[in-house]
C-alpha cells in the first residue's frame, strides 16, 4: 500500500497522513475489495471514471501528470477528498438500512446495496 500512497497528488498527501493511509488499507478488508472491484468505465484527457458492480459505487476522478513524473497521479483537492468520504458514507447507511440497521461482518459471498447504477 505503500507505493499506492504515490499515486495521489501533493493535496491528497498534505490532507491524509501516508502512516493513517497504509493502516487503513491494511485493515479494512472492504475498501480493499471495493478498490479491487473498480473497472475503467470512461476516460479523457483529464479524467478517469471507475465503476464497481459488486459495490454499486461510481467514481470520476482528476488526473495528471506532474513534470518530472513518469506516471500519472490522481488529483484530489480537499473539497473532493471531502466528497468521496461523504460518497462512501453514504454507501454505508445504505448498507446499514437494508441490514435493518445491524453492523454486521459481510461474509464474502454478501450482495451489496448499489448506491450508483
Amino acid at each position: 500500500y505503500d507505493r499506492s500512497y504515490f499515486l495521489f497528488n501533493s493535496s491528497f498527501q498534505e490532507e491524509i497522513n501516508r502512516t493513517v493511509y497504509i493502516q487503513v488499507m491494511s485493515r479494512f478488508v472492504t475498501l480493499r475489495e471495493f478498490i479491487l472491484s473498480l473497472k475503467q468505465t470512461k476516460t479523457s484527457s483529464d479524467s478517469i471514471e471507475l465503476y464497481s458492480d459488486r459495490f454499486g459505487l461510481r467514481l470520476m476522478l482528476k488526473i495528471g501528470r506532474p513534470a518530472g513524473f513518469k506516471t500519472w497521479q490522481f488529483v484530489l483537492t480537499k473539497e473532493d477528498i471531502q466528497q468521496l468520504k461523504n460518497k462512501f458514507l453514504n454507501w454505508y447507511d445504505l448498507q446499514l438500512q437494508s441490514a435493518d440497521y445491524h453492523r454486521y461482518v459481510y461474509p464474502k459471498d454478501w450482495i451489496y446495496e448499489k448506491l450508483d447504477k
